[in-house]
């Protein structure tokens, strides 16, 4: 009996997406490696804008809901951010 293989693909395609959501970040926690892109899609009803902690690093800008909002981080470290209207949104990203 053969078992299928994995689609290593799909789940790589998804794997820096951070999904906004009843007003909050799913994953709150992410580790990528350096030079990765994180996605986040804004599945919520109303707007968010993230912004990073340390100012400059993350700046989304206002997000719609359907927005996506895309970055790359080349440096190694955490990044901690939040939501600019829900500041009790928050989530961490770590770059290794």
């Amino acid at each position: 009996m053969s078992t299928p293989d994995a689609a290593p693909d799909v789940a790589a395609a998804t794997a820096n997406e951070i999904l906004i959501e009843n007003r909050d970040f799913a994953p709150t926690e992410l580790t990528i490696p350096v030079g990765a892109t994180v996605r986040w899609v804004n599945n919520d009803d109303t707007q968010h804008r993230i912004l990073s902690v340390d100012e400059g690093v993350v700046d989304s800008g206002t997000l719609p809901p359907g927005a996506v909002f895309e970055q790359r981080f080349d440096t190694p470290g955490v990044i901690e951010y939040y939501c600019d209207i829900y500041n009790f949104m928050k989530g961490t990203i770590t770059v290794e």
